[in-house]
């Protein structure tokens, strides 16, 4: 489904923006509606790749996001750069042309790229990371919890200390509302 959704998010946008380039300026209207149908459907993006983020690593889902949406903005540092060099004349509409081509090409080349090697599945490394330090081995081990999480006390029994569940959230919650 999220494949389905990434690929009305990416595409009918890359073929709004091939259309406009090839609207001339007396139909301007024409072209405003061109560009509101290509951000329109652009928002389906948010039900594809957008969340493909939980699915890969429910615990690391806020990094991962972080990660791809600064590498997403490059595209937004180089677009004035590009359009620098590409359109000379901003009157031509050949040169814009090209301009909304290349951004088209962005858009497909992405969601062919999401189809073709995008997953659903949770890695393997969103439940822990494997640390060594010399010749000693630390497991950090994260947990998704499926309901809130039980206070916890520490007891001691024959000088190991024992982590035991006393009381379920909800008990305590009671307790503390008497």
């Amino acid at each position: 489904m999220r494949k389905i959704a990434n690929t009305v998010g990416e595409c009918i946008p890359a073929a709004a923006l091939i259309g406009l380039s090839f609207i001339n300026s007396e139909h301007r209207n024409v072209a405003v509606v061109v560009l509101i149908v290509s951000v329109a459907f652009n928002v389906a993006v948010f039900s594809g790749h957008q969340m493909n983020h939980m699915d890969l690593s429910p615990n690391f889902a806020g990094t991962l996001m972080g990660i791809t949406n600064a590498s997403a903005n490059i595209c937004g540092i180089m677009a004035p750069l590009i359009y620098g060099v590409i359109v000379s004349d901003p009157t031509d509409i050949t040169q814009w042309r090209k301009v909304y081509i290349l951004s088209a090409g962005i858009y497909i080349a992405g969601n062919f790229a999401f189809v073709f090697f995008g997953k659903a599945t949770v890695q393997s490394w969103n439940d822990g990371t494997q640390h060594t330090l010399g010749n000693s081995t630390a497991r950090e081990s994260y947990k998704i919890q499926e309901e809130p999480m039980p206070y916890e006390s520490i007891k001691k029994d024959n000088e190991k200390d024992i982590i035991a569940t006393k009381l379920s959230h909800i008990q305590n919650t009671q307790n503390d509302l008497k």
